[in-house]
């Protein structure tokens, strides 16, 4: 249930959760299975482990785990308030999802996250973003 703007990125439909095993995923019929789990979706809840996110590109994927995130705080703080919780219907979900998370504005979210957040000292890498990992130094 969509109770933020964030929530409408991933909803619907809803957030599968993949419940086995409690190990690593570590083989590729393994994966195969999560990737049946994910479905349509663009999260997935590895229950025991965290989330895995898809898109078409790194920019989508990494916005998808952020909204996340913020989707799940923003439902935790609404829960305390009790049962009165109100949520956009599937259909207009959609539309607000096309309204606030085109393609455009994940491309620009993602270029700003990018002038925040990495250390621009660091070579940029061959296709052109910078890198997101600074080594051990």
């Amino acid at each position: 249930m969509p109770v933020s703007h964030a929530a409408n990125y991933l909803v619907p439909p809803a957030v599968p959760r993949f419940t086995a095993p409690a190990d690593l995923i570590m083989t590729a019929d393994l994966g195969m299975t999560v990737a049946e789990c994910l479905g349509d979706a663009s999260a997935l809840f590895l229950v025991n482990h965290g989330i895995v996110t898809v898109g078409p590109d790194l920019p989508t994927a990494t916005f998808a785990a952020l909204l996340l995130e913020q989707a799940a705080e923003q439902q935790l703080r609404a829960m305390a308030f009790g049962d009165a919780l109100h949520w956009s219907d599937p259909t207009e979900s959609l539309a607000k999802r096309e309204h606030i998370y085109n393609p455009t504005a994940i491309g620009k979210a993602w270029d700003y996250l990018v002038r925040t957040t990495v250390d621009t000292a660091g070579p940029p890498a061959a296709d052109g973003v910078l890198s997101m990992i600074t080594p051990p130094g």
